[in-house]
């Protein structure tokens, strides 16, 4: 995982009709606030406009064709919401609590691309480090709670929390180890297109250190090896702790 930098304007579907949305929701949830919190009563909500061809393709262009979370390239990919919109889990196998973040549902701040591995993983989980300080809807603030799910758009270093041993993700801290187990980030389909990467990387490797080798070859493969790490490049978290455990050792 990377940071990303959004975009600050929002895409107009959003700004639009889902600004819209968003007032009649909130006036509704006011009007019938516990049929919604038991669940009884539930919204109903537009994928034509948190989906709409503009936020997916912007989403898409800033994460460089990546899901968010494990940087596999993805195609067609999900919308996923950050913090769910319908309904909400602390953890496996706990309570669902209703209704969900209902006021977020079309908040460019809590959209981001994501795979639909990541996506089917995450589901309705939110997990805080202090589930009674959830926001429970619209009155509540957002302020109060500390999410224990990475957000490469808010973290400022997400590797402060999650690093590679190899192809495998290693969790630093507690924020991490809860990301890594609930979207399975070392899944056996994302360690083996790790390993895949990681294998042409250290060849490259290999070739830029060789004495014996032409300059014009070694010069060509070292730029091939910092391809790996541009942000446009698959898994380029993991090729930029390699690099940089490479350099320590020499």
């Amino acid at each position: 995982m990377i940071p990303l930098d959004r975009p600050n304007e929002t895409p107009r579907a959003l700004r639009n009709r889902g600004r819209a949305e968003t007032r009649q929701n909130c006036e509704t949830y006011v009007e019938d606030r516990d049929a919604f919190d038991s669940g009884d009563r539930k919204f109903t909500f537009r994928k034509s406009i948190y989906g709409a061809p503009q936020v997916r393709e912007v989403l898409k262009g800033t994460q460089h064709n990546k899901c968010c979370y494990c940087e596999r390239e993805t195609s067609p990919g999900r919308i996923d919401h950050f913090r769910p919109k319908g309904r909400v889990r602390q953890r496996e196998g706990g309570d669902k609590i209703h209704p969900g973040y209902y006021w977020l549902a079309y908040e460019w701040d809590n959209l981001v691309f994501a795979c639909e591995d990541c996506n089917l993983k995450k589901s309705d989980y939110f997990p805080l480090e202090d589930p009674e300080r959830r926001a429970r809807n619209h009155l509540d603030p957002l302020g109060r709670e500390s999410p224990l799910l990475l957000n490469p758009y808010v973290d400022p270093d997400p590797r402060r929390h999650i690093t590679f041993a190899g192809s495998a993700c290693r969790p630093r801290t507690e924020k991490g180890h809860v990301t890594v187990n609930l979207l399975k980030l070392n899944r056996p389909l994302l360690q083996e297109g790790r390993q895949r990467t990681l294998s042409y990387l250290e060849v490259l490797c290999a070739v830029a250190s060789d004495p014996d080798r032409r300059d014009t070859l070694r010069r060509a493969a070292r730029c091939l090896v910092d391809s790996f790490a541009r942000p446009d490049a698959p898994f380029s978290g993991m090729a930029r702790d390699y690099l940089s455990a490479i350099a320590v050792e020499n």
